[in-house]
C-alpha cells in the first residue's frame, strides 16, 4: 500500500504543495482539503461589467530571485507562458514610484540626480544615507526591528518615511513591531554578510543558480519589474487544480478540517462528518488555526503556533459589486523574534519525529512567491527527498 499525504489548505501554498508531491518519481497519494467551496486562498480576480479584471488579492508578482524564477518556471510547466502580461523595466509603471507623506503624493528619487539633491518628502539628498549605512557599524543583535534597523543604518527620516511605509505597504503593519530578519532577510543577510546594506545587495550573498527557461531569461532581458496574467492572477490556481485533477490528486471542497490525532504513527484528520487517514500532514493552513487542531501530545508546539497572528485591524473598502472576503487570518505578522518561533517549531518536529510539515505565509514570506516556495519546500520534506539548489 502506498503512501498517503494529506494536505491541508487550498491557497497557493497547498496547492503549490500538491502539485510537486504528484510530481515526484515516486508520489504518493495526496488528498487536497479546503474548508472552502473555492481554491487559491488570497488569489481571487473578478471581472467588471466592461470586462475589466480586477484582483481582491495580489495584484502582480515580482520575477526577481530565485524564488520569482521558480515561479516563472512553474507558470511554463502549466503551459500559461502565453498569458504572461509583464511590466518591462521601461515601462512608466516601473520607473515612476510614490510615496504619500504629510498628505501629498511625491515622486520617489530616481538616477543620479535624485541621489545629490533633495527630493521631498526627504529634507537631504539620499546620498547622507547611503555615506550612512557605508560607515554605521555591524549591529551584533540577532534581531531587530526594521524600525530601528534602517535607523541605525539610513537615518530616522528614512526610517519614519520609507520604511515604515514599506511595511504597511507589504504587511499591513508597523515598522516598530515588524522583525528586519523576517521580513526582509535579504537586508539583515547583507548587513551580516558584507556589514553594509547597499554592499551586500551590490555583492549579493552567494545564493544559489536559478533555474532557467525562455520565460525566465525573457523577464531577466526585459527586466520585467512586475507580471500578471491575462485573466487576473487566478489563472494560476485555476491550471494547479486542473493540473492536480488530470494527476489523480483528490481535491475535496467544503470539508474544513476540525481535528488531527496520531494513532500508531499515522495522522487521523477529521473532517467532520468523515475523517482521512494519512502518513503525512503537510499544512498550509493559518499558524493560528493549525494550533487550534492540533492534539494534546502536540501542545508545546501549538503554544508556538499560536503565537503567529495576522493583521488585526483592517479596513476594507468595496471595490466591485458583490466583492467580499474574510479579513481574519490574512497578512501574518513577522514580530520581533519570529525566527526564534520558527526554529522552536522545526525542532520541536524533528525531536518527536511528527509526520507533519509546515507551509504557507504564516511562516517564511508573504507573497505568493514566497508562498510556491514554501509549498515546494514542504513537498520535499515530506517525502524525504533534497531540494533542488
Amino acid at each position: 500500500m502506498g503512501r498517503t499525504v494529506v494536505v491541508l489548505g487550498g491557497g497557493i501554498s497547498g496547492l503549490a504543495a500538491s502539485y510537486h508531491l504528484s510530481r515526484a518519481p515516486t508520489a504518493p497519494k495526496v488528498v487536497l482539503v479546503e474548508g472552502g467551496e473555492r481554491l487559491g486562498g488570497w488569489i481571487r480576480s473578478v471581472r467588471g461589467p466592461g470586462g475589466a479584471v480586477f484582483e481582491l488579492g495580489p495584484r502582480g508578482i515580482r520575477p526577481a530571485g530565485a524564488r520569482g524564477a521558480r515561479t516563472l518556471l512553474l507558470v511554463s510547466e502549466l503551459g500559461l507562458a502565453s498569458e504572461v502580461l509583464p511590466v518591462r523595466g521601461d515601462h512608466p509603471a516601473a520607473r515612476n514610484r510614490f510615496l504619500y507623506a504629510g498628505g501629498a503624493l511625491h515622486a520617489l528619487p530616481a538616477g543620479l540626480r535624485g541621489l545629490l539633491r533633495p527630493s521631498p518628502p526627504f529634507s537631504k539628498p539620499l546620498l547622507w544615507a547611503g555615506l550612512r549605512d557605508l560607515t554605521a557599524p555591524q549591529s551584533r543583535d540577532p534581531d531587530e526591528t526594521v524600525h530601528s534597523f534602517a535607523e541605525r543604518r539610513l537615518g530616522p527620516e528614512v526610517a519614519a518615511l520609507a520604511a515604515d511605509s514599506l511595511c504597511r505597504g507589504v504587511f499591513a503593519g508597523s515598522s516598530q513591531e515588524l522583525s528586519v530578519r523576517s521580513c526582509f532577510p535579504s537586508l539583515f543577510q547583507a548587513e551580516q554578510a558584507h556589514r553594509s546594506v547597499l554592499l551586500g545587495l551590490l555583492l549579493g550573498t552567494g545564493q544559489s543558480s536559478q533555474p532557467d527557461s525562455a520565460l525566465i531569461r525573457q523577464a531577466r532581458a526585459e527586466r520585467w519589474s512586475q507580471w500578471s496574467l491575462r485573466g487576473g492572477l487566478e489563472m494560476l490556481p485555476q491550471a494547479l487544480t486542473t493540473h492536480l485533477t488530470e494527476r489523480g490528486v483528490t481535491v475535496l471542497r467544503g470539508h474544513p478540517a476540525c481535528g488531527l490525532s496520531l494513532q500508531a504513527g499515522r495522522w487521523k484528520v477529521s473532517l467532520g462528518d468523515s475523517c482521512l487517514e494519512a502518513d503525512h500532514v503537510i499544512s498550509a493552513l493559518p499558524a493560528s488555526v493549525l494550533s487550534k487542531l492540533l492534539p494534546a501530545e502536540a501542545a508545546p508546539l501549538a503554544r508556538v503556533l499560536g503565537t503567529i497572528r495576522a493583521v488585526s485591524v483592517a479596513v476594507v473598502n468595496l471595490q466591485y459589486q458583490g466583492a467580499q472576503l474574510p479579513v481574519q487570518h490574512c497578512i501574518p505578522q513577522y514580530t520581533l523574534g519570529h525566527w526564534r518561533k520558527l526554529e522552536s517549531a522545526a525542532h520541536f518536529l524533528a525531536i518527536h519525529r511528527l509526520p507533519l510539515t509546515l507551509a504557507g505565509a504564516s511562516y517564511d514570506g508573504v507573497a505568493v512567491n514566497d508562498c510556491i516556495e514554501s509549498g515546494r519546500q514542504a513537498a520535499a520534506r515530506a517525502l524525504g527527498l533534497e531540494l533542488d539548489p
